[in-house]
């Protein structure tokens, strides 16, 4: 693995631990049976005003801690599938496969010559064997 690889994934443990922690300091939303009796929260101005702002603020880390966790996500893939395909793939450039295509034709058709007169030596050393054999 790549160092930058490391790097992404210990930002994205630290991020999600945060991002836990935050999402558990969050306040429910649901009163539920306790709210319904009592009535809720405190009555006063000051009381309702201090609680959005701790909660707005609470959803503000929480989206933008989702966000940066996401993005990191998708670089991380893009970087690791990059990093893959690189060192999965030769460096050659479209003209030296071209030379090396042509190399290797060029060596078949070496060998198909080559072939061919092993096998006129062989026919003419039957045909020397049958000679021989009728005398």
């Amino acid at each position: 693995m790549n160092p930058l690889e490391y790097i992404i994934g210990g930002l994205l443990l630290l991020i999600g631990v945060i991002l836990i922690f935050v999402i558990m300091l969050q306040r429910s939303r649901r009163k539920g049976l306790g709210g319904a009796i009592s009535g809720g929260t405190s009555d006063s101005f000051l009381g309702k005003n201090q609680s959005k702002t701790k909660e707005q603020r609470l959803n503000r880390i929480t989206t933008i801690l989702a966000i940066l966790f996401t993005v990191l996500v998708l670089t991380l893939y893009v970087v690791h599938t990059v990093l893959e395909n690189r060192d999965s793939t030769p460096a050659t450039t479209s003209v030296d496969s071209t030379e090396a295509q042509s190399e290797v034709e060029s060596e078949t058709d070496e060998s198909e010559v080559s072939d061919d007169d092993e096998s006129e030596a062989d026919d003419e050393s039957e045909a020397d064997d049958e000679d021989e054999d009728e005398e």
